[in-house]
């Protein structure tokens, strides 16, 4: 099996400053992810996190090592197109000798 490497956005948020009411205000950037192995899930995994949550997968996402954004709750960008990161980044033990990634996050379509 060949595993490809891509680039992948997630939308990050960054506080400017406050509002007149003393509210965060905030500017969103998409940046670049290089190094992610994008992938198919099981069917198993779409069936529980289906059953758990009721939000269907519809790719799982291996993230670089060195990677230290926030995914929970992240959009993100995936050739274009819109998604939202469900859960949290779970850690993978599994060994990739190479391609450097140990973190995994799902991922559902969002518009």
């Amino acid at each position: 099996m060949v595993l490809n490497q891509t680039t992948i956005q997630i939308k990050t948020r960054t506080q400017t400053g406050k509002d007149a009411l003393n509210h965060p205000i905030y500017s969103e950037v998409w940046e670049d992810v290089s190094g992610c192995v994008v992938g198919s899930p099981s069917s198993e995994d779409i069936e529980s996190e289906m059953n758990l949550s009721g939000k269907r997968i519809a790719y799982e996402v291996f993230l670089p090592n060195d990677d230290a954004h926030t995914w929970a709750g992240s959009e993100v960008k995936i050739n274009n197109k819109p998604y939202r990161v469900i859960g949290d980044v779970k850690e993978s033990f599994v060994s990739f000798s190479h391609i450097p990634c140990n973190k995994l996050i799902s991922v559902e379509a969002y518009e």
